[in-house]
């Protein structure tokens, strides 16, 4: 026992094993550092706390309607369809109005917009190359004349992408969407179509992620952003438009300040309807009693209205009628844009109802009640005489008996 004593190292040292290779890592310890530096963060910077004594002296702001009444300032509008519906189409001729200064389809819209005439608005464009844009918006050669305050980003197909992007292209656009934000002065409005291309993955959560990032930047950077969101196919559906109806996460949408959807419609393959489905400023306008027709067409101006003389004219769908317009004196350009005219407003079950189908159930029906009531003639028909002048009925008076005479 006392070998074994004398056998140990008892000393400081030998109490030990070696230290080699226990130093912290740098890349941790950096970690750790920037933490507590977030946690030191006076909270002051982060959320703007005023007590009610100074909420009832603060001045109240004005708020600025730039698409009376879906989009405000300094709010994420979410614009969401199905694919081929014109979500783009919509989201062009609005920022050309904003740029323009057009009249909209509402009184409410047109009054507000007197005030604020023409605005700088940026299209970031992910869909459409410059070359499909031309397309769309030219007609014999001759190109439609935007504004000048309307601005078209599509990608730079000659763009560079550094070694920090390969494989993260997403992180690219919204790092660059970003910096766009950050420039308010010459960028307030902004329309992203569309914010797939800024998230991650086409997953539950990359929609999500993607507009509370927007939300954030138009809480700090002082703009307004137009998103515009994929939802469901709808093929052959005469279901309400709903916020499950978008793709991905449906909750995602609950951090847009305003949402609004654009639909087909069996009435016919050129008209579409606009519908409101959340808005946290005021109750919705165009609800599922009141929605906005529109006609996809070729226009010579921009406005949403040009072809209407009154913005509160009501379609008259029960009857089968056609949409009225009136006529258009059309400007000495051809008409190169392709966009909405507005038509009026009407209940969303009457723009899901399929007046063909309906139409031709009907003439079914009829043809079977024809075809019943000439089997039941025949049937009479080859009663005999005899039996008919046994039961007291005149024979001369026999066939106009039997047609109910």
């Amino acid at each position: 026992m006392a070998k074994r004593d004398k056998d140990l190292d008892l000393s400081e040292a030998g109490r030990y094993d070696s230290a080699i290779g226990w130093e912290p890592d740098a890349e941790l310890e950096q970690k750790k550092r920037l933490a507590v530096e977030q946690w030191n963060t006076p909270y002051s910077e982060v959320f703007d706390i005023k007590n009610g004594r100074e909420l009832r002296r603060s001045a109240i702001k004005p708020v600025t309607e730039i698409f009376p009444p879906f989009w405000r300032e300094g709010e994420l509008c979410v614009l969401t369809g199905e694919g081929s519906v014109g979500k783009s189409l919509f989201a062009t001729q609005l920022a050309e109005c904003i740029a323009r200064g057009e009249n909209y389809f509402t009184k409410e819209s047109d009054k507000i917009h007197k005030r604020n005439l023409g605005r700088r608005i940026i299209y970031i464009d992910f869909e459409r190359t410059r070359t499909q844009f031309d397309e769309l918006y030219s007609a014999r050669g001759r190109r439609y004349p935007f504004a000048s305050r309307f601005k078209h980003a599509p990608i730079n197909p000659d763009m560079n992408v550094s070694k920090e992007y390969e494989g993260k292209l997403w992180k690219l656009f919204r790092d660059q969407v970003g910096a766009l934000a950050a420039k308010s002065e010459q960028h307030n409005l902004i329309v992203i179509d569309n914010v797939d291309y800024l998230s991650p993955t086409d997953g539950r959560s990359g929609v999500s992620r993607t507009l509370k990032t927007l939300k954030f930047w138009t809480q700090t950077l002082n703009c307004s952003i137009l998103a515009v969101v994929h939802a469901r196919s709808r093929t052959g559906s005469l279901r309400p438009l709903s916020v499950n109806d978008m793709s991905g996460n449906p909750h995602a949408l609950r951090f847009a300040d305003s949402v609004f959807a654009i639909g087909h419609t069996p009435i016919g393959p050129e008209y579409r309807y606009l519908k409101q489905l959340r808005s946290r400023s005021a109750p919705p306008i165009y609800d599922d009693k009141n929605v906005a027709v529109f006609e996809l067409k070729r226009m010579a101006k921009a406005g949403f209205a040009s072809n209407v003389t009154r913005a509160d004219q009501k379609i008259l769908l029960e009857s089968g009628e056609e949409p009225r317009t009136t006529n258009y004196e059309l400007q000495k350009f051809d008409p190169a844009f392709l966009g909405f005219e507005f038509q009026g407003t009407a209940p969303e079950s009457l723009m899901l109802r399929d007046l063909a189908a309906e139409a031709e159930l009907a003439d079914r029906a009829e043809e079977r009640r024809r075809l019943a009531e000439a089997k039941r003639v025949n049937r009479l028909r080859q009663t005999s005489a005899r039996t008919a002048l046994t039961e007291g009925i005149i024979d001369g008076s026999f066939n106009r008996y039997l047609l109910g005479k």
